[in-house]
């Protein structure tokens, strides 16, 4: 009875704390300039500090590329503050945030 008990638990908890990746049309704020990009983007609440993180990846998009590649790493994304982490391999920019509510 009590394994039973902590499995719902610990799956409502696993429910509560996960958010899907959404692809949104997003406004990117960086020192360069605006760019609208489109961000996949997903969520958690991380109990050790209590924060929300974000990560996620923006679609390809050459000129926020050419800034990350420049050694660009701060930014906001909808006015949450991100930090442009790597370019992967198919152009894409991997994001992440730490925050205390959700963006979105």
């Amino acid at each position: 009875m009590e394994l039973v008990t902590m499995q719902l638990v610990t799956m409502q908890l696993v429910t509560m704390q996960l958010v899907t990746m959404q692809l949104v049309t997003m406004q990117l704020v960086t020192e360069d300039g605006t760019f609208d990009v489109e961000a996949r983007i997903g969520g958690r609440v991380e109990p050790v500090d209590g924060r929300y993180h974000l990560a996620g990846r923006i679609a390809p998009h050459p000129e926020v590329a050419a800034l990350v590649r420049r050694g660009l790493r701060d930014a906001t994304l909808d006015g949450t503050p991100v930090r442009l982490t790597e370019i992967d391999p198919w152009g894409g920019i991997l994001i992440r945030s730490y925050r205390s509510v959700t963006p979105y």
